[in-house]
């Protein structure tokens, strides 16, 4: 059964992206650390391409955790207080002094250079000219490295596609021009 986040409130989806996607992908970033270490300590000597796969795979992890805070930071308050002041009766509400738009537009950018990270470092892996392809420590590696791409791309279709116009409707409604 498919579910229809566009049915869900802002509030309950952006919870749900938080406990649901973030935490399962902070939690692949961990497994794929560890795969890529187990990586580097068997074949790391022999073929120094692993090191680079590494690197740039540890920049990708760091880029999406930094990216999971400012999303905490800069998103995550906007949907409560225009949740609360929209669940609000009266007909005046308090505005807001900022827009969440500008904040909006800079992780809908962080997600297409993510998706351009991952797809970069599974191309090096397909291309490393490894002897290790058949090894277990290579597939765990790369099956990884693909469950977490598949995981961010659920999470960017769902952040891009529903919460962020939800979020932007809000408060177009409650700061109409």
């Amino acid at each position: 059964m498919k579910v229809d986040y566009y049915l869900w409130p802002a509030d309950l989806l952006a919870n749900y992206v938080i406990k649901g996607h973030h935490i399962a992908i902070l939690q692949l970033i961990s497994e794929a650390k560890t795969s890529f270490g187990h990586l580097v300590e068997i074949y790391g000597h022999e073929y120094p391409q692993v090191y680079e796969m590494q690197n740039l795979f540890s920049f990708c992890a760091w880029k999406l955790e930094a990216h999971f805070g400012k999303e905490a930071i800069t998103i995550l308050p906007y949907v409560r207080r225009y949740t609360t002041e929209l669940k609000k009766h009266r007909t005046k509400r308090k505005s807001t002094l900022y827009s969440v738009c500008p904040s909006i537009h800079k992780m809908y950018y962080e997600h297409k250079a993510e998706k351009l990270r991952f797809d970069l470092l599974l191309k090096l892996m397909r291309q490393a000219a490894l002897p290790a392809e058949d090894s277990p420590v290579f597939e765990t590696t790369y099956r990884k490295l693909k469950e977490l791409k598949t995981r961010w791309h659920e999470l960017t279709l769902l952040e891009n596609n529903i919460l962020f116009p939800k979020i932007i409707e809000m408060e177009a409604i409650l700061n109409p021009m």
